[in-house]
Parts: structure tokens; sequence; C-alpha cells
């Protein structure tokens, strides 16, 4: 009598075809896994930017709201405009107030800043140490923004149109003269765009007058 032999265990079809399933739910886990990693990442890198956004326009509102009548010397003898986008160094350069008036400070609360857009790609806020600097001065610069393709500024001329010139073209303007409306352009290197609309302060002429009646002017807009 011939005794019957049962095969106990798997054939090796069977185990190639488990290891194929087990491989592809393996790349299918970890694609999953990949895709939330990512998707966290662009997450919290979106959040990041959009922190540095706001804090960014949050400085940008602070200094041109406070945009002061005053030129200022440099130590070659000449003078700058107290708002100006004619540097070729910066997209615009202005004397802002608003600031504390520290005792025996004849600043009396105004810095001169100006605003450019570095080869790296980023937002630069531009400090000088003085309103008019005599002697060569050291200028400290911040970085606002990363990954800011253009930053431009545009300003409300006679005609009631925004252009990129101040003072405007074809226009005789003072060197202390303000504009009445300002545009804020950011363009990010992804293509989204921030604009921002500032009323602009109106020059005041008797600011600049050596009567009591000017000084308190000046004064109460430092304040």
């Amino acid at each position: 009598m011939n005794r019957v032999r049962h095969q106990i265990g798997f054939t090796l079809i069977e185990v190639l075809v488990a290891l194929v399933i087990f491989a592809v739910l393996s790349v299918l886990g970890f694609q999953g896994l990949a895709a939330v990693l990512d998707y966290d990442q662009r997450s919290r890198t979106a959040y990041q930017e959009q922190i540095q956004l706001h804090r960014a326009t949050a400085v940008l509102l602070q200094d041109f709201i406070h945009l002061r009548p005053r030129s200022t010397r440099d130590r070659l003898g000449g003078r700058n405009r107290a708002y100006q986008t004619t540097d070729p160094d910066y997209v615009v350069s202005f004397v802002r107030g608003g600031l504390p008036s520290i005792p025996g400070n004849s600043f009396g609360g105004m810095q001169r800043v100006a605003y450019s857009v570095s080869d790296e790609d980023e937002l630069l806020r531009w400090v000088w140490p003085v309103l008019d600097s005599f002697t060569e001065v050291e200028v400290e610069s911040t970085v606002l923004m990363n990954s800011v393709a253009s930053f431009e500024v545009f300003q409300l001329n006679a005609a009631n149109e925004f252009e990129e010139n101040w003072p405007p073209l074809n226009e005789s303007l003072s060197e202390e003269a303000l504009p009445r409306m300002i545009r804020l352009e950011i363009t990010m290197l992804d293509g989204f765009t921030v604009e921002r609309l500032i009323p602009g302060v109106e020059y005041v002429p008797s600011i600049l007058q050596g009567d009591n009646n000017g000084e308190e002017s000046q004064e109460n807009q430092d304040d």
C-alpha cells in the first residue's frame, strides 16, 4: 500500500506573490507618509511666511504713516529730500517721526529710513544713526522678509495718477514735499502679490517756519 504524503508549507509562487503584495503596500504606505510630511512642511513654511509678511507690513505701515516734511544733509553738503525714490541704492527713502523723543536729542523723535531688495531676494530696511550726516556714517540694515521678487512704491501725483517717481516728472516741488497717497506692492518669488494703500501726510508750510506756531506744530506731529 502506497502512503500518501501531504505537503505542509508554502510553495515558491505563493511566497513570491506575498512578497510582491507586501512590497506594493510598503510603497503605498511610504508615499502616503511622504505626502503627509510634505504637506506638513509646506504648511509650516506657509505659516512662517505669513507671520513674516504680517510683521513686515506692520513695520512698513508704521514707517509710512509717520512721514515728516524734513529734508536732510549728507556729508558732502548736499540735501536729500524728505521723501524720494530717485536714489539708485534704495527703492524709497524718507524721514519718519512718531518715535520717542529722548531728552537732549535734537532729532525730535525723527529718523531717516529707506527700503531696498537685495540680490538674495531680501526686503531690507535701512536706518541712519543721524538725520544730517556731516561725516561718513554706517547705515544699519534689517531683513524684513525673504523670497521677495520685487518691492515697488507708487505715489499719487497732481493729476491723481500713481507713478513710481518722486518728485513726479515735470513737477517742481520743494525738498520737503510729501505725496498725498502711497501704494506699496510686494511681489513674492511664487508670484503672490501684496498691496497696501497708505494716505500721505499733507505738507504744511508753517511747520518749517521758525515762529512759535511752526515749532508747536512740529512738536504735535512728532507726538
